[in-house]
């Protein structure tokens, strides 16, 4: 996989993560869930915001070098959310799994990322 196609790849996996985690399944699995999860899960789906705007708006020639070397990570990150978006209704395996996919993006890109209070 060249580096345009994995940069392709993990935004595609985000977004989808995006628009998940703004469904009514997802909203529906939250409504049960303590205060805590729900703001991480409000914080996670702000950080992947930034994530793609990140992603989508830095130049490929500046970020080529860091995706070649978080590929196998970014690979395994992509495959383990795409497992957890599957299951949406177990909030906290999807959250464990954009979480983890969010720090290999910040390997290859800087981005504010907000942590849940």
């Amino acid at each position: 996989m060249t580096p345009a196609e994995n940069r392709k790849e993990t935004l595609k996996q985000l977004r989808a993560a995006r628009k998940s985690m703004i469904s009514k399944a997802w909203l529906l699995s939250l409504k049960d869930q303590p205060e805590k999860v729900r703001r991480e899960a409000a914080v996670e789906l702000l950080n992947i915001e930034q994530a793609i705007l990140e992603l989508s708006n830095t130049t490929l020639s500046d970020i080529r070098d860091k995706l070649v070397e978080n590929k196998a990570d970014l690979l395994k990150g992509r495959e383990n959310l795409e497992e957890a978006l599957a299951r949406l209704t177990c909030v906290k395996t999807v959250l464990k799994a954009v979480g983890d996919v969010l720090v290999v993006v910040g390997k290859v890109v800087k981005f504010v990322a907000t942590a849940a209070a």
